[in-house]
């Protein structure tokens, strides 16, 4: 009969218990979530293709302007952006001229705005 029950219990299988198995799967969803948070914040975050081409352009048409002294308000239609190039006068100063290049999608909002101060006459 001893030997019935040694051998009973050397079969014994290892096995977890319910309490550790709820810990463990607690742990695993909260580490799954922080996973989640921190992808959806980088991928919302990031700088998109259309904003970074949206840059290129605010950048040649203010160079453009620069080069060719063109200091005049005007709306430069460049599919599929739209750039509100508007040039003021600088307060405090005579012959500085604040140029800003605007760019948007269509009727849509501002995806970047350049900024630039030039020496020049209105």
């Amino acid at each position: 009969m001893a030997r019935i029950r040694d051998l009973k219990i050397k079969n014994r299988l290892r096995a977890a218990s319910l309490v550790e198995v709820t810990i463990a799967m607690v742990l695993i969803t909260i580490t799954f979530t922080i996973g989640m948070m921190v992808f959806v914040n980088v991928t919302r975050s990031s700088y998109s293709l259309e904003r970074f081409r949206a840059d290129v352009l605010a950048n040649e048409i203010a160079n453009q302007t620069v080069s060719e002294k063109s200091f005049f308000d005007e709306e430069i239609s460049r599919e599929p952006f739209i750039v509100d190039k508007v040039i003021s006068q600088y307060p405090g100063a005579e012959d500085v001229l604040l140029l800003e290049c605007s760019v948007r999608v269509g009727e849509g909002s501002v995806l970047t705005t350049r900024r630039q101060l030039v020496r020049g006459e209105k």
